[in-house]
């Protein structure tokens, strides 16, 4: 399977990361999508790796991960992958994958979340959480692992599984419920901006970005790279 010949990868990596700056202080930050974007890349806890892997072997993956939990400084880690061709469903399900196989080799509770951005991502604008997938269309697919102990607060006060309230402390319970949580808020906050931009305005951003990145890469001298099915990136054991 073709792979990045070693006398490209430093412009490579360099375009991944300069397309990503992009993605990140132009986009996510720009439109402030996500209220510790900023505050964590300025205190030197967003890390970020341009990762050069098509084949099913994971194991420099999976020291990255294991390193990665280790480090409380690193509260997200982005994993790139540079002008990886992959489908949007088989992409979702390897960051998955990927992050429970780390766990695994890590051993102990979880201590880190994932999500899977992808330039393609589908969405739809039914939802504040339905449209939060416009929002992760990175230039390249990349992992975004984020620790579990820092995302606690976007979940705080969202209710897991059922609740049996007392007939007697069902306005107390609904009063509580008018207090919502940060990732609400932070989901509903997005989509109004998507709203007064523009849904197809963002969407039109992303993909210059996207496209702009892939022709850089061309201009690396590069043709193009096989898309890759679920099975092409994990090994069957997994």
């Amino acid at each position: 399977m073709e792979s990045w010949p070693n006398a490209q990868r430093p412009l490579a990596q360099e375009t991944a990361l300069r397309a990503n700056d992009v993605y990140l202080e132009q986009f996510v930050e720009g439109h402030n999508l996500c209220p510790y974007a900023r505050e964590g890349r300025r205190r030197g806890e967003t890390h970020r790796l341009v990762h050069f892997q098509t084949t099913s072997d994971l194991e420099e993956l999976l020291e990255v991960f294991v390193r990665c939990a280790a480090d409380p400084t690193c509260v997200v880690m982005q994993v790139i992958f540079p002008d990886l061709e992959v489908d949007c469903a088989a992409w979702i399900e390897f960051c998955h994958r990927v992050t429970k196989l780390g766990h695994g080799r890590r051993g102990g509770p979880d201590v880190m979340a994932n999500a899977a951005l992808h330039p393609c991502l589908p969405y739809h604008q039914a939802t504040p959480y339905t449209l939060i997938p416009l929002f992760r269309r990175a230039p390249d697919p990349t992992i975004q692992w984020v620790r579990l102990t820092h995302l606690e607060k976007l979940y705080a006060g969202r209710a897991k599984g059922s609740t049996f309230i007392d007939p007697a402390q069902i306005m107390d319970f609904l009063e509580a419920k008018v207090t919502k949580s940060l990732y609400d808020r932070v989901a509903e906050a997005n989509q109004q901006t998507a709203v007064r931009l523009g849904v197809a305005h963002l969407e039109q951003q992303l993909h210059a970005l996207y496209s702009e990145t892939k022709s850089h890469y061309r201009g690396i001298g590069r043709t193009g790279q096989p898309c890759l099915e679920g099975e092409d990136l994990l090994p069957s054991r997994a």
